[in-house]
C-alpha cells in the first residue's frame, strides 16, 4: 500500500502526541533530590518532594514573607515615632534639670 500525505501527517501526529503524553508523565514523575548528580543511589522515601509541592511550598512561604513583612514596617514605623517622642522628653528633662541645678547653685 502506498502512503499519502495525509496518512503520514496521521501518524506524526499520533507519534508527537504520544511524545508530549510522555514528557507530561515524566514532568509528573519528577521528584527533587538532595543531590542531582547521585540520583540512583539515593534511597527514595518520603523525602521526596515534586517540583509542584516545592513550588506551592515557596508560594505559601512568599505569601507569609511578604505579610510578615508588612506588619513589622508598621511596628517598626510606630517604635520610630515613639523613640523620637522619647527622645525630646528627655531633652526637655535634661534642660529642666540643668535649669533647677542652676537656681540651686544660685541659692
Amino acid at each position: 500500500m502506498m502512503e499519502t500525505w495525509s496518512d503520514s501527517d496521521d501518524s506524526q501526529d499520533e507519534e508527537n502526541e504520544e511524545d508530549a503524553n510522555l514528557c507530561l508523565l515524566a514532568l509528573n514523575d519528577y521528584k527533587v533530590y538532595p543531590s542531582p548528580h547521585d540520583i540512583d543511589s539515593y534511597a527514595h522515601n518520603e523525602n521526596d518532594y515534586s517540583f509542584d509541592e516545592l513550588q506551592d511550598a515557596y508560594d505559601d512561604l512568599m505569601f507569609e514573607f511578604e505579610e510578615k513583612t508588612l506588619k513589622y514596617k508598621g511596628i517598626i514605623s510606630n517604635l520610630k515615632v515613639e523613640n523620637e517622642k522619647l527622645v525630646k522628653t528627655k531633652i526637655e528633662l535634661e534642660n529642666m534639670m540643668n535649669g533647677m541645678q542652676n537656681g540651686i547653685e544660685l541659692l
